[in-house]
């Protein structure tokens, strides 16, 4: 990740050095840090007021927006649904494969491809092109524990479990795990962790990044659900940078190590999981070329 100074970022968005100093005391800037007593910013760090990033956004938004709304694909769409769907699933250890995934997109539905396949792991990415189009649907709107059960519900859909417990399918994890080497959140207290959770992201005045990103720690520390946590939990992060005028992105499956750190070392060290982000987002902007 290059940086850039303070004086460099006040010449490229034509304001004062101190107001540039401002945005970035106030989390306004992200990825800002301060290094030998001063600011630097990420180089392809948007101007706070989104003037011209939110022309940006606009592009993407409308694209997905338009895509959902017609049932008629573009190039943004397909790239958000195979790219997240393949990325994020890989993540969370699915079998299927990437041209697999572009298969399922372009046939409108998914196959046993390979005889070795687990079939739930298809189920899933097909179900998880449904999650994107709810979020792309619902990205004005606040959060909810009830989107977020919806979420869970559909990405679970036909999958062996959801057959074995249908009844009980929307509801939280019964069982205690952890998470890494900590444990999450039990049982009995998860509903109400993740209520107060969405409730206090919902009560900020002004809603950055940092907050977006914390959310999303804070959210994979209850692990709410028996499966499908980390799929569920970068949905809602995707959905949010769109609602809030910041350019989304794709964790790259290949960066894996390095989220499951910049996650462990969040409370301590937010460095590692912001530069992963932003490296994220810049390869975003450049594949789509906004």
């Amino acid at each position: 990740m290059n940086y850039i100074t303070v004086a460099q970022a006040a010449e490229k968005w034509g304001i004062s050095e101190r107001r540039v100093r401002d945005y970035c005391a106030n989390g306004r800037v992200f990825g800002a840090r301060i290094k030998c007593n001063k600011w630097i910013l990420p180089e392809i760090a948007e101007h706070p007021e989104r003037k011209n990033s939110e022309k940006k956004n606009d592009t993407i938004t409308d694209a997905l927006s338009e895509a959902v709304r017609t049932g008629i694909s573009n190039a943004v769409y397909e790239y958000v649904k195979v790219q997240f769907t393949y990325h994020s699933a890989a993540l969370d250890g699915s079998s299927v494969t990437l041209k697999q995934i572009q298969k399922g997109f372009d046939e409108c539905k998914f196959n046993m491809l390979l005889p070795d396949i687990n079939n739930d792991d298809t189920i899933t990415a097909g179900n998880h092109f449904l999650c994107i189009d709810k979020i792309i649907e619902s990205y004005r709107e606040p959060l909810t524990v009830d989107l977020i059960k919806d979420l869970h519900f559909t990405l679970g859909m036909m999958t062996e479990n959801y057959q074995k417990n249908m009844r009980s399918y929307n509801g939280f994890r019964t069982i205690a795990c952890k998470i890494g080497r900590r444990k999450a959140t039990s049982p009995e207290r998860i509903h109400k962790e993740l209520e107060q959770l969405v409730e206090q992201y919902e009560s900020k005045e002004l809603i950055t990044p940092y907050d977006i990103l914390d959310f999303h720690y804070r959210f994979e520390r209850i692990h709410p659900f028996n499966e499908n946590n980390g799929m569920i939990g970068r949905l809602i992060m995707f959905k949010e940078f769109l609602r809030h005028g910041y350019t989304p992105f794709i964790i790259d499956c290949s960066d894996k190590q390095r989220y499951i750190n910049g996650l462990n070392n969040w409370e301590n060290d937010r460095r590692e999981l912001i530069e992963l982000c932003l490296d994220a987002q810049a390869k975003f902007k450049n594949e789509l070329h906004i």
